[in-house]
């Protein structure tokens, strides 16, 4: 356990030092205006009453009024720089906490398993028993063990047996309070799953991502019953954690209740048989207590540090979780872009079978296949045939459960990881487009690199420099309208154009296009298509399509099927062995024939209808 602190505690000091000596120091000063506080009324009391010198009153009341000005003046300014510190550190935590998300594997982000350690590590972020938290409470031990010691030291020299009565009934109220504190701990870890349902049920209707289905397709009942379910899930939570914490705090108020009776009693008992003074009952009496609640604190903190390893372990978990796509070999930054320049680069699948995690079918089942310098492949067949798995495998998201990758000749696991992404510019299916302006969803990190005249010629080469033109305020227009009601809402081709852009403004050897055209229309599709072989001069291109038009452009065909590759050559040999892809060649052409497809001014289109 104690080696989980140290990890914790020396994350927390590489983040922000000052945050813990802030603290520290806080807690000296507040030692110091407690014992004041215990100790000089005895003297102001005893001048008073019993010395009756109205001087020595004063001299003491002035004392100890300087001093408590004093500490709780250095204890506020204490505070204050902590807070500010905590908030620094705050931020360094969710940095080191957002990389650690984005420097993992992909492959984590489909991982019911990693996504629920994932919102367990979140946990020591905030709350109680967050990272603030759990440093205040090791600071605050720390400061506790300064008061204890000051009191015992006046406190043994009332009656060292009265302090075994205190001792059992703070250690009944520690084992109780940390009885429940361990459960509460342990719910607020078992909830996490349900809450991150319900979370995921609450957002399906806060965000326009859903917004057409739930109101053109009625389900907004459906979505709101689905949340209303799963709140009651975590409401039974709720309510057993509240249960737990109403015992704990019961059974504290009852052992203070007999803590101050004990030393009430005690103390009378002693004026009466001794003759203690007024101002030594007062010193005792507050020493009593403080002892008393010193020790219960004392006590009660070790018990939620010990609590806190509850959260500490999925915390250290996550932060540590090993990336299996880091890289095993050491090379020279930029060397394999250089290497691949003009094409230079040869990617062989060498018997690759791929099953996703958890899963007993193959997604994809001895590949083998050689991308040559320059060439231009098209991936084609049916949902399920695992065109998209091929890709995850090419650009590293997943490892292959079988075979080996080559970048030539070496495998692709032995160089390092950056620099083996940097070969590909990779448009997805499912891109996204940020709420940035559309330089930034273009440039990206290289914003400030690249001048409006290349970045128009990019956005020309695809169709977008008319749009870009008409907007006021041309590339520094914001993409959607949530932080800038001036932004504009790109149509669905509109918004493909703009992650085509970013792919090739990255100008990688390697450009990897997964159905680049779906949401254009027909006239759109053969312009892209056109300009695809000049943007891709020098290059080699996947394209990953269903509509076949790609394949004419294209220097061999890769046609997958049920998880290998079925068929391959050019677009003229596979027409010619008339298997399946001449079939849904011919099927998707009688589709273009037949229907009122307004493809009419697409050149070398002839209606039939």
């Amino acid at each position: 356990m104690l080696r989980g602190y140290g990890y914790f505690w020396g994350y927390c000091w590489k983040q922000q030092k000052s945050y813990m000596c802030f603290l520290l120091l806080g807690e000296v000063f507040k030692t110091l205006a407690f014992v004041s506080g215990i100790i000089f009324p005895k003297y102001i009391i005893d001048s008073l009453f019993e010395e009756q010198s109205i001087s020595g009153a004063v001299v003491y009341a002035m004392s100890f009024l300087g001093i408590l000005l004093i500490a709780n003046c250095l204890s506020a300014l204490s505070g204050y720089h902590a807070e500010r510190s905590r908030d620094q550190m705050y931020r360094k935590f969710s940095l080191a906490y957002a990389r650690q998300i984005m420097e993992g594997d992909y492959r984590n982000m489909e991982d019911p398993v990693y996504m629920d350690l994932k919102d367990k590590a979140m946990k020591c972020m905030s709350g109680n028993y967050g990272f603030a938290g759990m440093i205040f409470l090791l600071i605050q031990f720390f400061g506790k063990i300064l008061m204890l010691g000051s009191t015992i030291v006046i406190v043994v020299t009332l009656d060292p047996a009265v302090m075994a009565v205190f001792a059992v009934l703070i250690l009944l109220n520690v084992w109780v309070n940390n009885k429940t504190g361990e459960k509460d701990a342990h719910l607020d870890m078992d909830i996490v799953p349900a809450k991150r349902r319900e979370d995921y049920y609450h957002r399906l209707g806060d965000g326009i991502q859903f917004a057409k289905e739930i109101r053109l397709d009625g389900l907004r009942d459906w979505i709101l019953s689905l949340y209303r379910g799963q709140f009651a899930v975590v409401h039974g939570f709720t309510k057993r954690k509240n249960a737990v914490r109403c015992i704990g705090q019961m059974a504290g108020t009852l052992s203070v209740f007999l803590q101050q009776c004990t030393a009430y009693g005690y103390l009378i008992v002693k004026v009466l048989r001794t003759g203690l003074s007024m101002g030594g009952f007062t010193m005792y009496l507050s020493a009593v207590l403080s002892f008393n609640s010193n020790v219960t604190q004392l006590l009660t903190t070790i018990g939620r540090l010990r609590q806190f390893k509850i959260y500490l372990e999925p915390f250290q978990e996550f932060m540590e979780y090993p990336r299996s796509m880091e890289a095993s070999a050491a090379q020279a930054p930029g060397s394999l872009v250089r290497e691949a320049g003009g094409c230079g680069c040869v990617i062989r699948f060498d018997h690759v079978s791929f099953r996703y995690p958890g899963q007993q079918k193959y997604a994809l089942k001895d590949v083998s296949c050689i991308l040559h310098p320059g060439e231009k492949i098209a991936v084609v067949g049916e949902n399920g045939a695992g065109k998209s798995t091929f890709v995850k495998l090419l650009t590293r998201l997943y490892d292959p459960s079988e075979g080996t990758i080559y970048l030539n000749d070496r495998d692709i696991r032995t160089i390092p990881y950056e620099e083996y992404l940097a070969v590909f510019s990779v448009v997805f299916q499912d891109y996204k487009l940020f709420a940035m302006t559309v330089r930034e969803n273009i440039c990206m990190d290289k914003t400030e690199e690249i001048d409006d005249e290349d970045l128009m010629r990019t956005a020309d080469s695809i169709g977008l420099g008319e749009k870009i033109r008409s907007l006021e305020k041309g590339f520094e227009t914001p993409v959607y309208k949530v932080f800038d009601q001036g932004g504009f809402e790109p149509s669905g081709g509109e918004a493909q154009k703009i992650a085509i852009a970013r792919a090739f403004t990255k100008n990688a050897p390697v450009v990897i296009l997964d159905e680049p055209t779906a949401a254009l229309d027909p006239r759109a599709e053969y312009e892209i298509y056109e300009d695809f072989a000049k943007l891709t001069s020098r290059k080699t291109a996947v394209y990953i399509s269903h509509r076949l038009a790609s394949c004419r452009i294209c220097d061999r065909i890769f046609v997958f099927r049920g998880g290998g590759i079925e068929e391959r050559g050019t677009h003229e040999e596979l027409m010619a062995l008339d298997g399946y892809y001449a079939g849904i060649f011919r099927m998707q052409a009688a589709l273009y024939n037949n229907n009122s497809l307004e493809t009419k001014d697409v050149p070398g289109r002839t209606d039939k209808g």
